[in-house]
Protein backbone atom coordinates (compact mmCIF):
# COMPACT_ATOMS: atom_id res chain seq x y z
CA UNK A 1 0.00 0.00 0.00
CA UNK A 2 2.83 2.49 0.98
CA UNK A 3 4.57 1.69 -2.45
CA UNK A 4 1.03 2.43 -4.43
CA UNK A 5 0.75 5.69 -2.55
CA UNK A 6 4.53 6.34 -3.80
CA UNK A 7 3.57 5.46 -7.45
CA UNK A 8 0.32 7.74 -7.11
CA UNK A 9 2.36 10.77 -6.50
CA UNK A 10 4.90 9.75 -9.10
CA UNK A 11 1.61 9.62 -11.46
CA UNK A 12 0.62 12.53 -10.65
CA UNK A 13 3.67 14.77 -11.06
CA UNK A 14 3.88 14.11 -14.49
CA UNK A 15 6.65 13.10 -16.82
CA UNK A 16 9.07 15.64 -14.96
CA UNK A 17 12.20 13.85 -15.90
CA UNK A 18 11.32 13.00 -19.62
CA UNK A 19 10.57 17.36 -19.68
CA UNK A 20 13.90 17.90 -18.28
CA UNK A 21 15.93 15.57 -20.11
CA UNK A 22 14.33 16.07 -23.25
CA UNK A 23 15.13 19.96 -23.16
CA UNK A 24 18.29 19.73 -22.39
CA UNK A 25 18.19 19.77 -18.84
CA UNK A 26 19.71 16.38 -18.01
CA UNK A 27 21.80 18.30 -14.86
CA UNK A 28 18.43 18.78 -13.20
CA UNK A 29 17.69 15.25 -13.64
CA UNK A 30 21.25 14.22 -12.51
CA UNK A 31 20.74 16.01 -9.29
CA UNK A 32 17.44 14.95 -8.13
CA UNK A 33 17.79 11.52 -8.35
CA UNK A 34 20.94 11.98 -7.05
CA UNK A 35 19.42 13.83 -3.96
CA UNK A 36 16.96 11.00 -4.02
CA UNK A 37 18.86 8.41 -3.93
CA UNK A 38 21.31 9.36 -1.18
CA UNK A 39 17.71 9.79 0.88
CA UNK A 40 16.36 6.37 -0.21
CA UNK A 41 20.25 5.13 1.47
CA UNK A 42 19.64 7.05 4.62
CA UNK A 43 16.03 6.17 5.16
CA UNK A 44 16.51 2.41 4.25
CA UNK A 45 19.43 2.66 6.76
CA UNK A 46 16.51 4.10 9.61
CA UNK A 47 13.97 2.40 8.36
CA UNK A 48 14.68 -1.06 7.85
CA UNK A 49 15.80 -1.78 11.29
CA UNK A 50 13.18 -1.29 13.26
CA UNK A 51 10.00 -1.59 10.44
CA UNK A 52 11.39 -4.33 8.02
CA UNK A 53 9.95 -4.66 4.78
CA UNK A 54 7.55 -1.52 5.86
CA UNK A 55 9.89 0.11 6.88
CA UNK A 56 11.57 0.09 2.92
CA UNK A 57 8.45 0.56 1.26
CA UNK A 58 8.09 3.28 3.04
CA UNK A 59 11.66 4.54 2.82
CA UNK A 60 10.90 3.80 -1.32
CA UNK A 61 7.63 5.97 -0.95
CA UNK A 62 9.51 9.00 0.54
CA UNK A 63 11.97 8.87 -2.31
CA UNK A 64 9.12 8.89 -5.01
CA UNK A 65 8.06 12.17 -3.39
CA UNK A 66 11.45 13.67 -2.99
CA UNK A 67 12.16 13.04 -6.42
CA UNK A 68 8.99 14.29 -8.25
CA UNK A 69 9.34 17.29 -6.51
CA UNK A 70 12.70 18.28 -7.05
CA UNK A 71 12.15 17.68 -10.66
CA UNK A 72 8.85 19.15 -10.68
CA UNK A 73 10.13 22.44 -9.02
CA UNK A 74 13.10 22.26 -11.93
CA UNK A 75 10.77 21.79 -14.66
CA UNK A 76 8.83 25.22 -13.14
CA UNK A 77 12.00 27.16 -13.22
CA UNK A 78 13.70 26.15 -16.38
CA UNK A 79 10.96 25.29 -18.66
CA UNK A 80 7.32 27.04 -16.95
CA UNK A 81 5.55 24.14 -17.18
CA UNK A 82 2.78 23.04 -14.99
CA UNK A 83 3.22 19.18 -15.19
CA UNK A 84 1.54 18.21 -12.29
CA UNK A 85 -2.34 16.29 -13.40
CA UNK A 86 -4.28 18.65 -10.78
CA UNK A 87 -2.36 22.14 -10.98
CA UNK A 88 -1.64 23.65 -7.25
CA UNK A 89 -2.01 27.27 -8.77
CA UNK A 90 -4.69 28.77 -9.71
CA UNK A 91 -5.50 30.30 -13.28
Amino acid sequence: MLLSLGQLVNAGMGSVNVLLNMTGHERDTLRGVAVAALANLILNFLLIPPFGLVGAAAATACTFVIWNLLLRRAVLQRIQIESMAFSLRRA
